[in-house]
């Protein structure tokens, strides 16, 4: 298990096109970490929709990857969990970015203590939707992959658009908005979830997909849904950290 001293967290920001404000301000988080004592996680649905490896994705997404670039240049470990919004990622992104099939699990040193830290897309925590389930495992095959590789990506962008719901009908649709015996439902799944692996010795559990802007106890927090909560998840040596392993911190400028 791999030691750090600080690490960013980041997923479901749904990013569609570099013109948007949380696009710039990721670009911007992104510019903090400085070195082999620092790691980024990308904990899936970082994009509203990227699969594949095509051109069209890479020229996109230039400032994104042009970023990730800068990073490993300054030694920095990059690690990518795919989530069901982008998947079949290894030639879309640089050289050196370590991809996990469900999660990373690292341990940050602060100032008192080594911490065991557990990051998931959160796409598994609930085994009782089989449909999705059945869903995750097509989307990652490789017949799948190897469509995702012959269709034009401007092609695959076009249809994502017109099937994709607006950022304000996705905010009216968060759990928050929910009746609050849904919201509780999916609430206890995944703080079970990740009571169980707080009880395997891991200090910090993070999990996203529900876009469930929760937490529990100190050890749990989902990562909610940034282009509405506008924050991401920071853990280790920091200076606004007052004794928190773990914290949120507002996006730049967002």
């Amino acid at each position: 298990m791999e030691r750090f001293r600080r690490v960013w967290i980041f997923s479901d920001l749904h990013l569609t096109r570099p013109d948007d404000s949380l696009y710039s301000s990721l670009i911007a988080a992104l510019d903090e970490p400085t070195g082999s004592e620092d790691a980024v996680i990308f904990a899936g649905d970082m994009f509203d929709l990227v699969v594949g490896d095509s051109q069209y994705f890479r020229e996109k997404h230039r400032l994104f990857l042009e970023a990730v670039s800068r990073l490993l240049e300054r030694k920095v470990r990059i690690f990518y969990i795919e989530g069901n919004h982008d998947f079949h990622l290894s030639g879309f992104m640089p050289r050196g970015v370590r991809f996990e099939p469900e999660a990373v699990c690292v341990e940050v040193e602060t100032e008192s203590a080594l911490r065991k830290l557990y990051v998931a897309h959160g796409d598994l925590v609930d085994q009782s939707d089989v449909g999705y389930l059945r869903l995750r495992t097509f989307f990652r095959s490789a017949p799948l992959q190897q469509l995702a590789r012959a269709l034009p990506g401007n092609w695959i962008d076009r249809v994502a658009t017109k099937l994709s719901r607006s950022m304000e009908r996705k905010a009216s649709e968060l759990p928050e908005n929910w009746d609050p015996r849904r919201r509780d439902a999916l609430r206890k799944v995944f703080r079970e979830f990740a009571s169980g692996i707080h009880a395997r010795g891991f200090d910090g559990v993070i999990l996203g997909h529900c876009h469930d802007f929760d937490s529990l106890g100190g050890f749990y927090f989902n990562m909610g849904y940034p282009p509405v909560h506008r924050q991401f998840l920071v853990c280790g040596n920091f200076p606004e950290s007052n004794n928190e392993m773990i914290f949120r911190r507002n996006f730049p400028g967002f």
